[in-house]
């Protein structure tokens, strides 16, 4: 018998047509058709969810069913919740829970006399049987509706895969042909998630990685996983702002994620099957390097030439440059937008995670066989660590190059160091932490520096006047660029000095 696992998408409501003219939909049974009326109950300041349970009512025939959900994410992520269903007659019933603690938490007086109305659900469900293969069987969901609360209402279109039979190559082989055809990409909200931020008035924010890193007890092979799944819900958590609003950090987070995904699979690359790097990284390099333009000129326009403008506001050569560097910005903006729209970018996503998902990590053959987490981090950290002290030794303030190259040991390192931080010291660590991010920005202002200059005279082409906005532009950063240069001499010398703390 399959695993009880399903794969939980989105797909704009425009793109529905298309997707329903896939073969597979034409193919199958005629599909079952129910209109699903929900109601969800929490406390004003949401107690339920911020412990990880769901409580709605929903109608059924002439009456309503008490379905409460709990997901304890403190002892296995991957773990489908709890789930208990009672008949409703004008009271909750919590009895029927199996999880005695969570029934006595629910039952307490603080808790059951504050639930009250949180939202409304209202959705038309459609599900199809699939069977791609003759040993493979898959039910398809879309549910189309909306969410309701304090009189705000939010559209959704959602897509579930759940695995009959067959394999979860097979769930994600399906997701990936129909993202062939239009854009899906994973859903990291749930309709309860998503409907309490209705309630709230959530405004949505670039999202920033979180404080996220493995304990020792994890398989090495399952905390690649970990924090690989992390970097791409971090990339996808920025999605849908860097797709439409001209935030600059949107972009900027989504490039940081593609950065720690690619830092992790080279950190892991000894222990990771044959191909795999390549397969998860090639991926990304297309879409890496049109964030990396984007970003380019954000930085060009925000530290290289908005200063000197603020300095100067009635320089013409200076606004006649600012003006088409904001031309080539606006374009290769759209650019970027019009791709994380297209079915290519939620294909990337699905290919990963259905990498990820795979047998390899899900259940790594010959446990006794690996080492453990704790002495692979110590290994690759010490590896990282030499290789940092020795980019110091050889970085010199004449040598851009050098530079660079101490910027990329540094990145790297602090990047292995917070995935690994629950292993180590807080107090050292977060100090060490503290000195490699600080060196690494001056480092990384002192790039953008160096590499604005390539990017200005490549704006400004043979235009004499715009020619003269740069020369100008470079003498005004002088004296930046000679203290940045004199700061980064001392912490040079501070990160020739560094140790490792020793893992607890």
């Amino acid at each position: 018998m399959a695993e009880n696992i399903s794969l939980k998408l989105t797909i704009n409501e425009r793109d529905i047509p298309r997707l329903l003219r896939h073969r597979f939909f034409r193919e199958a049974p005629t599909p079952k058709r129910e209109t699903l009326v929900s109601i969800y109950y929490d406390t004003r300041s949401l107690r339920l969810q911020t412990h990880g349970v769901s409580l709605r009512l929903r109608k059924q025939h002439s009456g309503w069913l008490q379905t409460v959900k709990y997901h304890d994410t403190t002892n296995d992520f991957d773990a489908p919740p709890g789930t208990w269903n009672a008949n409703y007659f004008n009271r909750f019933d919590f009895s029927s829970i199996g999880d005695s603690a969570l029934r006595d938490w629910l039952s307490r007086d603080k808790i059951l006399n504050q639930i009250a109305p949180i939202f409304e659900s209202n959705l038309r469900r459609t599900g199809w049987q699939i069977k791609p293969a003759t040993d493979v069987a898959l039910q398809v969901t879309l549910d189309r509706g909306s969410l309701v609360s304090s009189g705000r209402r939010a559209p959704f279109a959602d897509l579930v895969i759940q695995l009959i039979e067959g394999s979860v190559g097979d769930l994600y082989s399906l997701a990936m042909q129909f993202a062939d055809r239009v854009a899906l990409a994973p859903m990291l909200h749930s309709k309860t998630e998503r409907g309490c931020r209705l309630f709230l008035n959530t405004t949505t924010t670039p999202a920033r990685a979180d404080d996220f890193s493995v304990s020792a007890e994890t398989m090495p092979l399952i905390a690649f996983r970990q924090i690989a799944l992390n970097c791409l819900q971090h990339m996808q958590r920025n999605q849908a702002g860097a797709a439409t609003t001209n935030d600059p950090e949107y972009i900027h987070q989504m490039r940081v994620a593609t950065r720690r995904l690619r830092a992790s699979v080279q950190l892991f690359k000894p222990l990771l099957p044959p191909s795999f790097a390549d397969d998860i990284v090639a991926p990304l390099r297309e879409l890496m390097h049109a964030l990396g333009r984007v970003r380019d000129l954000d930085i060009v326009m925000t530290e290289i030439i908005g200063p000197v403008i603020a300095d100067m506001p009635n320089d013409p050569a200076l606004l006649a440059l600012s003006a088409v560097i904001t031309e080539r910005q606006y374009q290769t903006r759209l650019e970027v937008m019009h791709a994380l729209a297209q079915p290519a970018y939620g294909h990337l996503q699905l290919q990963a995670a259905a990498l990820l998902h795979s047998s390899s990590f899900i259940a790594p053959p010959d446990h006794q066989s690996q080492a453990t987490l704790s002495e692979f981090a110590q290994k690759q950290l010490q590896s990282l660590c030499a290789r940092t002290l020795n980019h110091a030794a050889r970085a010199h303030a004449d040598e851009p190059n050098s530079l660079h190259r101490m910027r990329i040991s540094i990145k790297r390192l602090r990047y292995a160091m917070e995935f690994f931080r629950a292993m180590m010291p807080a107090k050292a660590s977060n100090k060490i932490l503290q000195n490699l991010a600080a060196t690494q920005e001056k480092l990384g202002k002192l790039n953008d520096l160096a590499s604005a200059g390539a990017v200005l005279m490549h704006c400004a082409a043979n235009d004499t006047n715009l020619r003269q906005a740069i020369n100008l532009i470079g003498a005004w950063h002088g004296q930046r660029h000679a203290d940045l240069l004199a700061e980064v001499a001392d912490d040079i010398k501070r990160i020739e000095h560094l140790k490792l703390p020793r893992f607890d």
